[in-house]
Formats: structure tokens, sequence, C-alpha cells
């Protein structure tokens, strides 16, 4: 199901981009991410190109295509045994996975001064995942990524083609964890308009 939206979102994205008017950025973003049911966060970084097309006079629609890398590190507690003895230790774990992220955005612009925007936005967005390494024990499958949706929340500052700004994606399935797991993730982002 979720596979189905993402190649449908992917489609919106690229007719929204053969369309007249249009303006692109770029955007790079580095944050931290966490999972409800999880007791640390882990580092994010994203990197993406989008569109820009306008509505109306203040609003716009913007479609973007992105790709997050995720790295997560857990402890967890072992009863090690060798040589007649007990321990209790802690052994640390990582995983790490790919984002290809398609929010759908609308934003509304407003004007601050001379030199500089604030654009508010807001809109869904939909996430397909792909595993780069995980533990191998079995114990740990619930590390099961595969895709999620989700809503992406904004605010931008624009001076001139720069553009630097603060999201946060409140998703609502990713892990697998004995139950779907929702999880969400705040950047700091810098980006340029052409």
């Amino acid at each position: 199901m979720v596979k189905k939206w993402f190649v449908l979102l992917c489609v919106v994205f690229c007719v929204g981009s053969a369309s007249a008017q249009v303006t692109w950025n770029m955007r790079a973003g580095i944050g931290m991410g966490h999972a409800y049911w999880f007791d640390s966060p882990w580092l994010t970084s994203k990197i993406g190109i989008g569109i820009e097309k306008p509505l109306a006079r203040s609003w716009s629609f913007m479609p973007s295509l992105e790709v997050a890398y995720n790295h997560y590190r857990f402890w967890r507690y072992s009863k090690l045994s060798g040589n007649g003895w007990n321990a209790e230790g802690e052994i640390g774990y990582a995983v790490n996975w790919f984002d290809i992220q398609v929010p759908i955005l609308a934003a509304y612009r407003m004007n601050l001064s001379n030199k500089w925007n604030l654009l508010l936005k807001a809109g869904p967005y939909i996430t397909y995942a792909f595993l780069v390494s995980k533990p191998s024990e079995d114990v740990f499958n619930y590390f099961d990524l595969e895709g999620t949706f989700g809503l992406d929340f904004g605010i931008d500052f624009e001076r001139k083609h720069w553009v630097f700004g603060l999201e946060y994606h409140f998703g609502f399935l990713e892990f697998d964890y004995g139950a779907d797991v929702g999880f969400g993730a705040l950047y700091a982002t810098v980006g340029f308009k052409f």
C-alpha cells in the first residue's frame, strides 16, 4: 500500500516539475530522529531537490524528492557466561538505513523586509526505506523498514537565493516492533533557489 502511494507521489513530483512557471531548489539538512518507543534519538541527514509552483499571490505548491541517511545506535543488556562465571554487560548495536522521501507541501510566503521573506509550509509526505546494515541476531528483526507516511511542517527564512529553515517530520508508521511505531525527525536545513 505504501509502495503504491510512494510511486504516485513520485509521479506527482515529475508532472509538477514539467509544468511552466516553476523554480527549482536544492536543500540539505542535519537533525535528530526519534521513535516513540525507543530510548534514544539517532542522527539523520538529508539532501534533496524540489520545485515551487505559485498558486496565488502568497501561496505555492512545493513537492520535493529527498534522500535521508539514518544512523541509530542502541544498547542492550546481555548476560555473558564462561569459565564458570556470569556477568551482566551492555552490548552496542547499530542500524543504518536510507529513506527516499517525497513531501508534497503547501507554502504561504510573508514579506518581512526588503531582504527577508518568511515561508510557512505543511503537507503530507511518504517515505520508502532501504536498510544498509542491522544486527544479525534474530531478536532484532523488528527493524523491518519498508515505508511510512506522515505530515511535514516547516518554517523557512529566505534571503535572495538562500533559504534557512527548520522542518519536523511527524511519521505515522515505520518500525515493526511487535506493533507499528511512529517516528519523527527534526532538521535544520539550508537551501539554494535557482
